[in-house]
């Protein structure tokens, strides 16, 4: 499966206004100002037929605003986009047990 099924979005952190520090989280269309991407769960997206009910997977990327450990990231959108380590959503945290790569474009579960 393409990650560019998945509905992919990279994702920009931007502060607010509130006196608590809170931040949003925008879309963006480039990847080089990205701190993470959402897209929609393979396992879920395949195992449902499509969008409806399925959730969405948010990464962050290593060095970025999200999170100083997060994903390493290469490529230049979402067709060619490889993300390191792999992704989990365990099963005893209440997730769907996703388990996969993204790798230039294709993700590949195991």
């Amino acid at each position: 499966m393409r990650l560019v099924e998945l509905d992919p979005h990279f994702l920009v952190r931007k502060p607010t206004n509130d006196a608590d520090m809170r931040h949003v989280l925008e879309r963006t269309s480039e990847l080089a100002v990205a701190d993470g991407i959402r897209f929609l769960c393979p396992k879920c997206y395949t195992d449902n037929g499509g969008p409806e009910g399925t959730h969405s997977i948010l990464i962050p990327f290593a060095g970025k605003a999200l999170n100083d450990r997060g994903w390493q990231v290469s490529g230049t959108s979402f067709s060619d986009l490889t993300l390191r380590p792999s992704i989990a959503i365990y099963t005893e945290k209440g997730g769907c047990g996703f388990h996969g790569f993204i790798t230039n474009g294709e993700v590949i579960s195991v």
